[in-house]
Parts: structure tokens; sequence; C-alpha cells
């Protein structure tokens, strides 16, 4: 059960008294309440959010955000774990990426009966929201976590990943997360990152770029749009490497005109396959 105590245009402060795991009540929920209900943050107690909301109105030269949205990063590495093991399985492997600065780390989940192909994963993209531009659905967009899904024949493991058939995967997941949480920066379904200007393929590979696609094509929807414990929506999304040509056909005819001729052309889901054919041709 909910208690509104303030609202600020579409922005409501709610106290929870759903008792928590500690047997607490009272937390205080920062909402959304436009067309869709959005819980965007809470807080551990009322003494937190009164401190934070005090001292953004006292001090506002001192933040960025207003008051309603003033909220610390969560992690949610350990629900998107469980959550990814629940859909596809096991994780074989975290690797940390120690020569950078980013916290963000990459899974490997190996190919089993049910999904015949290794997965890569982002973990801690999520913790921070992107810098999705205003808007009623931004509470929907703002959190996301990137996923490449590579065949079943791939040579994926911790003693190749400095190769260039293992690697690049690797580089394109970490380049796009790091971009993803640079300032005014976001990722989300139709994104275009072509590989170079003018194009070039990316090594030891036909592509020579990549696109995002949600994760409902070959997955659920349960998978695709996760629900954290706190209320945020979590979107996994994939990255599917494009040919120059099907480049070309998404800037010309847009996303849906790019899913068609990859139905056309029995294109498998969001495999990055670099054997498939070219469905621009």
């Amino acid at each position: 059960m909910w208690l509104p105590i303030y609202q600020m245009g579409d922005i409501i402060i709610a106290l929870d008294y759903a008792p928590t795991e500690d047997g607490n009540t009272g937390q205080p929920l920062v909402i959304y309440s436009g067309e869709d209900y959005e819980i965007l943050t809470d807080y551990d107690s009322f003494d937190e959010w009164l401190y934070t909301f005090l001292s953004y109105t006292l001090y506002p030269e001192e933040n960025d955000d207003p008051p309603s949205l003033a909220a610390a990063n969560h992690s949610y590495r350990s629900e998107i774990r469980a959550h990814l093991e629940h859909h596809i399985g096991p994780i074989a492997a975290t690797f940390k990426r120690e020569e950078s600065d980013s916290s963000i780390d990459l899974l490997w989940l190996p190919p089993g009966d049910e999904h015949p192909y290794h997965a890569l994963i982002t973990s801690g993209l999520s913790d921070r929201p992107m810098d999705v531009p205003d808007g009623p659905r931004r509470a929907q967009r703002e959190r996301a976590e990137l996923m490449i899904m590579l065949p079943p024949d791939w040579q994926l493991s911790s003693k190749n990943l400095h190769s260039e058939q293992g690697y690049w995967p690797i580089v394109w997941l970490s380049m796009l997360a790091d971009y993803a949480q640079g300032r005014d920066n976001w990722i989300a379904i139709g994104n275009l990152f072509p590989n170079g200007n003018p194009m070039t393929p990316i090594a030891d590979t036909p592509f020579s770029g990549v696109t995002i696609l949600p994760a409902l094509l070959s997955h659920s929807h349960e998978f695709g749009t996760y629900r954290s414990k706190d209320g945020n929506r979590i979107n996994i999304y994939c990255l599917m490497p494009l040919y120059a040509g099907e480049i070309e056909l998404l800037n010309r005819e847009g996303l849906e005109a790019l899913l068609a001729r990859f139905d056309a052309h029995h294109i498998s889901g969001e495999i990055a396959d670099p054997t498939r054919p070219d469905s621009s041709r």
C-alpha cells in the first residue's frame, strides 16, 4: 500500500507500507504518475529522502537534478545474473575489464540444450540510468543491458579473448556500454553504429557496423523487459552486426524493412553469424 505525501507535476512521493525483508515499513518511493506508473527510485528511510530533498531545495546551485528525481545508483547485478540463469542457463565466467576505468563486466553463458548459442551480456550498465531525452516513457527506456549471441561453434574461451575472432564482440559490447553511460548518450532499438566514417569491415568479419534490436525475436517478453525488485524496468537489447548494404537499407527504409529482409532470407533471430547471407541482396 502506498500513501502519497508530496506531488510535483507527474512526480509523486509516497510511503510504501509493504514490509521489507527486515520487516520495515514506510520507505519513501519516487513514482512517475503519467501514462504508466513507474517507480523511479526508492529510499531506505524517510530521513534519507528528506535529507536529499532539502539539500536540492536549499542548495540548488550545487545539484544538477530536481529533488524529486535525486537518487543514488543501485546495483542490479545479482538480479540480472539470476534473470539470465533462469531464462538462458548457467553463467560460465565473468570477464573483468582490468585495463579500463569502467565498472561494467561481461558475463558469458555457453550454449545449452534449449539455447544453442553463446551469449555475452553486460553486467552493470543498468546500475546507472542513461541520459534518455525527457518524455512520458523516459523511465521505461533509461536502464538497459547489452547482449550479443554467437553461433555454438564460436571459439570463445578465456584463452582466445585476444584473438581477432574471440575479441571483436567483446570490444563492441564494451565500447557501446561505455558510450551509453556517457553524458547525453543513450542506446535504443534501431540505433545504428557504423564502423568508422567511411565504413570499413569489423576485424575478421564481413560486417561494417551494428544495430540494436530487442531481445524479443528469440526470447520471451519476460526476458527482454525485466522488472527489478525496486520497480525499475531494465531492457535487454541485442547487438546485431550488419553488412554494409544492410546498414544502407536501415538508413534508407528503417528497421521494419530490415527485419522483413531478415525474415525473407530466413536469418535466425539476433545470432551474430558471419556466415549468414547479406539480406540487402
